[in-house]
């Protein structure tokens, strides 16, 4: 059969009906999907309670949390105008290594 999206809706009731006592070939005939996938989702519901698949590859943890992340992209834009700045920034004196002494 071709792989394909099935809905948490039809792998419950393929549970119900193996729980109610149909066989796991019957219950693949009428749904339209494999006896091994019928049997897999049975067994997930056994052990889990849930058919919901959670996979243990979780990947990097988050650096930015939702409200971080939320207040960073929805934060009005600065009116600061950067020329302060750098007009204190090239007012400096440039210091070498001579000892802290400036530049001629």
């Amino acid at each position: 059969m071709p792989n394909r999206k099935i809905s948490n809706d039809l792998k419950e009731r393929a549970v119900v009906l193996i729980m109610v006592g149909w066989e796991a070939e019957a219950v693949a005939g009428a749904l339209g999907v494999s006896e091994r996938s019928v049997k897999r989702w049975t067994e997930r519901m056994a052990c889990h309670g849930t058919l919901k698949y959670r996979s243990t590859l979780t990947g990097r943890p988050r650096i930015l949390h939702g409200e971080t992340l939320e207040s960073q992209l929805y934060s009005p834009p600065t009116t600061m105008c950067p020329s302060p700045f750098l007009r204190s920034i090239t007012l400096e004196p440039r210091r070498s290594n001579n000892g802290g002494k400036p530049e001629a």
